[in-house]
């Protein structure tokens, strides 16, 4: 049997204990270039509230089934199911904020231009970029308006991506 020198990344020994505490703590980049890919997190999706459709932002809820995901906050990602993908804005919430505020561990993503149902299915979120952290909001107009923003952040960030030629 012939052994392999270990891999480094960033001065550290690649191991499934070392991309799970860079996950854990946020520094998506050094994850990703362990893994060699971007981080994602893979979940059944599951009804939620519904409170994002009523603000005209519906998004898909994912049962992580335990997974490990990046902390609380907002990115940039793409959400594959089968063969297509979409642009996503994506929230993670690792514990309540307030009443408009995703419930504790929840990771829920607004698939930009999506309609239709996954109810049930598998889909995997490709987490990018961290766009802000968490927040409550004082009013449903204030959170609608966050949300635009975050959607147009993520719309730009893609529109970028196309023009350079990259993708995941």
């Amino acid at each position: 049997m012939r052994s392999l020198p270990a891999v480094m990344v960033a001065g550290e020994i690649v191991s499934s204990t070392a991309v799970r505490a860079s996950i854990a703590a946020g520094d998506l980049q050094k994850a990703s270039a362990m893994l060699g890919r971007p981080v994602s997190v893979l979940g059944t999706v599951v009804a939620g509230k519904g409170e994002g459709r009523k603000l005209g932002f519906p998004t898909i809820n994912l049962d992580l089934h335990h997974e490990i995901h990046p902390p609380s906050g907002v990115y940039a990602g793409e959400a594959c199911c089968g063969n297509t993908r979409w642009p996503a804005a994506v929230n993670i919430a690792s514990e309540a904020a307030g009443k408009l505020a995703a419930p504790m561990s929840a990771v829920e993503a607004h698939l930009l231009d999506f309609h239709g149902d996954l109810y049930g299915q598998m889909v995997e979120v490709f987490i990018l970029e961290r766009l802000r952290e968490v927040r409550t909001f004082s009013s449903p107009g204030e959170l609608s308006a966050q949300i635009a923003a975050d959607v147009n952040l993520v719309r730009e960030r893609f529109h970028i991506l196309r023009q350079e030629g990259t993708s995941i």
